[in-house]
């Protein structure tokens, strides 16, 4: 508990004063000869009518006072200014993710379902900011709008299937996509993540062409290929069932790093899924939202835990004052 003016507490120098002067006008007669009054016992009213009347004054004036002090309890409020950052989370669904070079929980899972696992964990970890998600493969897709609501940005990522666009990989057209939904955004800072593990081979628009609207709009693009060099085993569906081919699908690094450096960016190669989880930790780390911490303290005033008992004391001292210790001359 504070007080707002603790300075009242000055006036209780005041109450030696009250109770000198309050002594002062006790009531006294004068005798010549006191022996006949020696054996006269005190009542209760002259015995107890200085403490009694005196004592609830001085109370009642230490509660007045105290309530005059503002006696009040704090509550702080604390929030949080933030700037946040719109992530744009571009992932490649073409039939190339099909692979099976990645490794999760002991066991063998396509790119694109360990991509998805490792998506999540990110989504997870993020805290005031905008994710997007936007898949592509030959043409592109809007999966998931900018959102804060992470639960369903989640359930959204889940939908992510290979096979529900035309194949091949349009990494150009993904880009400018993906430029256009967070040109407008009014973050503080603009961010792609693209995934792939191909190179550009469909689309209308070049990914250089794509970066270079990025880097018009302030839009940071960190890229990443995923998947191991040489050949990797994929499944094939054939008369007898899926078998397992091995084949090879080269990721155009230059292209990938050229698109990074343009929109000062990052180029990461994941051959791995430990790989790809540091990559999505470092980019966790690099576009972290800048978080400025604000105070408002509220304060719930208490004098009238005061103020009530004080008046009812000094209304007690006055009506005892006037009715069962009054004074008659």
């Amino acid at each position: 508990m504070s007080f707002y003016f603790p300075l009242a507490f000055l006036l209780l120098l005041l109450l030696p004063v009250i109770y000198w002067k309050k002594k002062r006008k006790s009531p006294s007669l004068s005798f010549g000869n006191t022996s006949l009054l020696s054996n006269l016992k005190p009542t209760f009213k002259t015995r107890y009518y200085f403490i009694c009347t005196t004592g609830i004054k001085i109370a009642a004036f230490i509660f007045l006072i105290t309530a005059l002090a503002r006696p009040r309890t704090e509550k702080a409020s604390v929030w949080h200014n933030t700037e946040g950052i719109d992530i744009m989370l571009t992932i490649d669904v073409s039939s190339s993710m099909k692979a099976l070079d990645f490794m999760l929980r002991d066991k063998r899972y396509n790119r694109l379902e360990v991509v998805k696992n490792v998506v999540a964990d990110f989504i997870e970890k993020r805290e005031n900011d905008r994710l997007g998600i936007v898949i592509f493969a030959g043409e592109t897709m809007m999966l998931c709008p900018l959102t804060t609501d992470y639960g369903v940005l989640s359930e959204f990522l889940e939908r992510a299937q290979i096979g529900v666009l035309k194949d091949q990989t349009a990494i150009g057209d993904a880009l400018a996509f993906s430029v256009n939904r967070l040109k407008k955004s009014k973050a503080k800072s603009k961010v792609i993540i693209l995934l792939t593990d191909g190179a550009n081979n469909a689309g209308k628009i070049k990914p250089a062409i794509g970066a270079s609207l990025a880097n018009t709009f302030g839009i940071k693009i960190y890229a990443i290929g995923a998947g191991k060099k040489g050949e990797v085993p994929y499944p094939m569906q054939t008369p007898f069932g899926t078998r397992y081919a091995y084949i090879e699908t080269p990721i155009d690094e230059a292209v990938l790093k050229k698109i990074a450096k343009d929109t000062d960016g990052a180029f990461f190669r994941a051959t791995n899924t430990d790989e790809l989880r540091e990559i999505y930790d470092e980019i966790d780390k690099m576009e972290k939202t800048k978080i400025e911490t604000s105070r408002l303290v509220h304060y719930n005033e208490k004098f009238h835990l005061f103020l009530i008992p004080g008046l009812i004391l000094l209304v007690l001292e006055i009506i005892l004052a006037n009715t069962f210790f009054l004074k008659v001359p």
